[in-house]
């Protein structure tokens, strides 16, 4: 009887010791997609519009007041001149007078539609003189402003040139030296991958600033600029956007390049980057239209 006694003792135990299991609801499987770098997912959830940051902006150097020099720059074995904050090493920055966009591929693929290469493909961003109209009385001698900035950076990149030569940093002084040309000739040969040409459709002349970024940083990480917009109180804010419509005013941080390439059909010149902040002063709304008439069917 003892026996019987202890046993059921032993069940009592075992039952009390059990946690009641919760019913839980079970999804079925179904067939997955095996997770790559080319899967992409989709949703129907709606995105935010505005997300908030605590991000600030911080100062960035006018180009109407610069300070800044040329140095050296040896990267790979090559020598480069490279605009620097004076006294510094570090690429100086600087903030464009206000522009048009002309074209731009500002989204987090840049143009890799365009190149369908991750390698060559950038963030782009082309940028003409001119005003919206909803901007012309705030700026009204903004057109003036727009020349002189250009004349600017022709004045920078005519510095840097003549830093090359003086330094004989791309071995072309003595080859022009040979044949007769003077310093002045290597400078006009130099090659402006920022500056472009192109005729309106009622074939006037235009110029604007072909800049460009890469899509991700030398350690992999996104490498998107970032837009700010000004609230009421006067504060930069980050504006949360996709990309920009044509023809919004922007106010870019951008930098120089200088570059030689080597070899027989090889160049030599200046190219200009998109920098880390993008000012937006006006971004016109995009409204759809058509002249489709509505046909009942």
């Amino acid at each position: 009887m003892a026996k019987r006694e202890r046993e059921n003792r032993l069940d009592q135990l075992i039952k009390d010791d059990k946690v009641e299991r919760k019913k839980i609801k079970m999804t079925p499987l179904v067939n997955s997609i095996a997770f790559n770098p080319a899967t992409r997912l989709k949703t129907s959830l709606p995105l935010p519009v505005n997300v908030v940051s605590d991000k600030i902006l911080s100062p960035i150097s006018h180009w109407t007041s610069l300070d800044s020099e040329y140095i050296t720059w040896k990267y790979k074995g090559k020598c480069n001149p490279k605009l620097v904050f004076s006294g510094k090493r570090k690429a100086a920055t600087f903030l464009l007078a206000p522009m048009l966009i002309k074209d731009s591929n500002l989204g987090v693929e840049g143009n890799l539609n365009i190149t369908g290469d991750l390698k060559s493909a950038r963030f782009t961003l082309d940028l003409e003189q001119g005003c919206p109209k909803e901007c012309v009385s705030k700026f009204p001698d903004l057109d003036i402003k727009q020349e002189k900035c250009m004349e600017y950076l022709h004045q920078k990149v005519h510095e840097g040139l003549k830093y090359a030569w003086m330094e004989d940093l791309w071995n072309k002084a003595g080859e022009h030296d040979d044949e007769g040309e003077s310093m002045e000739d290597f400078i006009k040969e130099g090659y402006l991958a920022w500056y472009k040409e192109y005729k309106d459709l009622n074939d006037n002349e235009k110029k604007f600033i072909s800049m460009k970024r890469y899509l991700n940083t030398y350690d992999g990480k996104p490498n998107s600029p970032t837009f700010w917009k000004k609230n009421k109180e006067g504060e930069w804010k980050v504006y949360d956007v996709d990309s920009l419509p044509d023809g919004s005013l922007v106010q870019v941080e951008s930098s120089m390049r200088f570059y030689n390439i080597e070899g027989d059909d090889g160049m030599y010149g200046c190219s200009m980057d998109i920098g880390d902040n993008i000012l937006v002063i006006y971004a016109p709304k995009i409204e759809h239209s058509d002249n489709i008439p509505y046909i009942e069917f």
